[in-house]
């Protein structure tokens, strides 16, 4: 009985008042941190259902740009440093290590990288530190400005030669107009964007990097290099896409790739497209 009335309550909420009064409400409430983060989620997720349903894109730049939903867990004591770097990217990382020196690249002759929705930067910092101390431009874009705010002021204050800046990745293609970078990074970030959107980021980073690496949603079935089209996960309205075939058709070459399937590392698919544009 009270499941059933809990589910009418929201229904009536999401009837009644209108979707922009409660975006306002969702904001406000994350602002005055009413609620444990679980449970801010959880309202969230609920208060905008009809949202997520009707306009994915719109929804996820919507919980991004305001820090909201899953951006919570992006907290600065919890993501910078060795050992807060999760297990799917130290094998994201290792792997693009052993491929840069497959194709016969030192990690020592990158000297730039770009970062696409990179937060906080702890990723760009765990490069800078640990993988590519030769870098000497290390940047980032992402459209959460309170993570670039918060980011931003830690990478400062520790010297840190990384630089962030609040861009909606929609407006790549003219951010990157004129510049050339050995490294762009792209990782856990396609997944918030419907393929046509994808499509024209993974365009852009080709048309731009020496090197571009990607890693998505993997599909739990089959390899994502033989999806013809994109599909929906289901508990969270995030897409899980063909990386392959993404950078096959913006005229870049798949150099080395992994896909895990079902299996998972700290409850993370595996699926990695390491790429360069064709000769």
């Amino acid at each position: 009985m009270l499941k059933q009335f809990k589910v009418k309550g929201k229904n009536l909420a999401r009837r009644w008042v209108p979707l922009a009064l409660r975006k306002k409400a969702c904001v406000l409430m994350e602002q005055r941190k009413w609620f444990s983060p679980e449970t801010r989620y959880w309202l969230i997720q609920e208060f905008l259902r009809d949202f997520e349903a009707s306009d994915r894109d719109a929804f996820h730049r919507f919980l991004w740009s305001h820090h909201l939903g899953y951006a919570l867990s992006y907290e600065v004591n919890k993501r910078f440093g060795v050992e807060n770097m999760v297990g799917s990217r130290r094998l994201f990382f290792s792997e693009l290590h052993g491929f840069l020196v497959q194709i016969g690249l030192s990690p020592a002759q990158v000297r730039s990288v770009f970062e696409v929705g990179c937060s906080l930067g702890y990723q760009l910092r765990y490069l800078e530190t640990e993988f590519l101390p030769h870098a000497e431009i290390l940047e980032g874009i992402d459209i959460d400005s309170k993570a670039i705010h918060q980011g931003g002021a830690f990478l400062a204050n520790a010297g840190s030669k990384v630089k962030l800046s609040c861009i909606d990745m929609a407006d790549l293609s003219r951010i990157l107009s004129g510049k050339n970078y050995d490294l762009i990074l792209c990782t856990g970030v396609l997944m918030y964007l419907q393929a046509k959107e994808a499509s024209r980021v993974v365009k852009a980073i080709m048309e731009h990097s020496r090197i571009a690496a990607f890693s998505g949603l993997a599909n739990l079935v089959s390899d994502n290099s033989q999806m013809e089209n994109s599909e929906i996960r289901g508990r969270d309205g995030t897409f899980i896409h063909n990386l392959d075939a993404m950078v096959k058709n913006a005229g870049g070459e798949v150099v080395y790739r992994r896909w895990g399937g079902g299996d998972t590392i700290e409850g993370q698919t595996i699926y990695f497209v390491f790429a360069r544009p064709n000769p």
